[in-house]
């Protein structure tokens, strides 16, 4: 799927936001610092080249290796963050006082987006510094340092057991390393040096504990909710399946019921289940391609990236079966179609035999050997279908 048909105009939006916001940043410092209408254009021509490769990352990530994460999620993050990032930049360097604020801008980066995206759009502003602020090579490795830093000391920041532990090492990092920045340019350990050490610590230690659980709860929240978000009626791929027949409709409202009730018995992830149970049905078309048609509308209506895979094992037809929640969507969808076919009046015993019959048959086309699913699992499946099976 080609970028362009993944890529809204919001996120192109987006993306030239960021470009234009980093651009103005540079004419702010460099106004502040020198006025060098020559170096505003260098960095106008390295902003450009740098988000034109950003733009190719984004068709690695999100078209050829399709990232977990949506791409137009992740854009959204980039711009705020990358906004609170250049606001942090700003204050430290262009006001009176002297900090450097790039370990706390790489956390903050880092801990929102992939850690590629966090540690290029930190350099990214180091660069911007570099060219338009600093004249020493010394401080511009230092910055370099504290963004690198900063992408390194993420896993550890992200788990909130170790996050009191990280702000204090975060802290001592900032008072040595500003120290000893300050002894190579000034010559000798200086109290300045120690005094911005101390206040860039400060600094990072308040982004560590206040502004990065605010993010991950932030986060989480909306990690969590893609899932529900899409199984509500007014989700765009609902109202288009809706559009299609009332009774396909209820049939997939139906399977994503039976899904998450099924998910809840083995322990899997209910809301996933559930999602990739109603969605399952897309898949059930008339193109020539019916899998990609299918995938490549749940891409273009921002579904989970993890529903979109689920659809692409659609019986493991074009991709095997590799997942336990594919495999149980799976189960349940052919459980279903296999009742459906049934007189209305069908007893319990003939639905029972039909639920039967389905596991036994995919059970030996050896459909689910490589999903991860258990023979507990799957005996446990059945076992559950067969005994609510005069709900079915």
């Amino acid at each position: 799927m080609k970028l362009y048909e993944r890529l809204t105009g919001k996120d192109k939006g987006k993306l030239f936001a960021m470009w234009l916001i980093t651009i103005l940043a540079g004419v702010v410092i460099n106004v502040n610092n020198r006025a060098d209408v020559s170096k505003m254009a260098v960095t106008l021509f390295f902003a450009s080249l740098f988000f034109v490769a950003f733009v190719w990352m984004l068709v690695q990530d999100f078209t050829i290796d399709e990232s977990r994460k949506q791409l137009h999620d992740v854009l959204t993050k980039a711009l705020v963050t990358y906004v609170m990032a250049v606001i942090i930049t700003l204050s430290c360097y262009v006001l009176p006082w002297r900090i450097h604020g790039m370990l706390c801008v790489s956390v903050l980066l880092c801990v929102t987006l992939p850690p590629i995206y966090g540690l290029s759009l930190s350099l990214l502003l180091s660069i911007l510094l570099g060219l338009n602020r600093f004249s020493g090579s010394e401080e511009v490795a230092y910055i370099v340092f504290l963004c690198v830093m900063g992408c390194l000391l993420t896993p550890v920041l992200s788990r909130k057991a170790y996050r009191i532990f990280a702000a204090v090492i975060m802290g001592c990092l900032s008072v040595t390393a500003g120290c000893l920045f300050g002894y190579l340019e000034a010559g000798k350990l200086t109290i300045e040096a120690m005094l911005t050490g101390g206040a860039e610590g400060i600094l990072n230690i308040l982004v560590v504990l206040l502004g990065v659980p605010l993010l991950q709860r932030r986060k989480q929240m909306k990690d969590s909710s893609s899932c529900e978000k899409a199984l509500e009626e007014d989700f765009p791929l609902a109202g288009f399946l809706r559009s299609l027949s009332e009774k396909r409709y209820r049939r997939c409202q139906f399977v994503s019921k039976v899904c998450r009730l099924c998910a809840r018995q083995v322990g899997f992830d209910e809301e996933l289940c559930a999602c990739g149970g109603f969605y399952y049905d897309l898949c059930d078309n008339d193109e020539p391609d019916a899998v990609e048609y299918a995938t490549n509308l749940g891409k273009r209506n921002q579904l989970p990236i993890d529903v979109v895979r689920i659809l692409s094992q659609y019986h493991g037809q074009i991709s095997p079966i590799v997942t336990r929640e594919a495999a149980l969507v799976d189960l349940v969808y052919e459980t279903v179609l296999s009742l459906e076919r049934l007189n209305d009046d069908a007893e319990n015993f003939e639905k029972e035999m039909s639920v039967h019959t389905v596991f036994n048959n995919l059970s030996k086309n050896g459909r689910y050997d490589v999903s991860g699913l258990s023979m507990n699992q799957f005996l446990t499946l059945r076992n559950f279908l067969i005994k609510e099976v005069d709900l079915l």
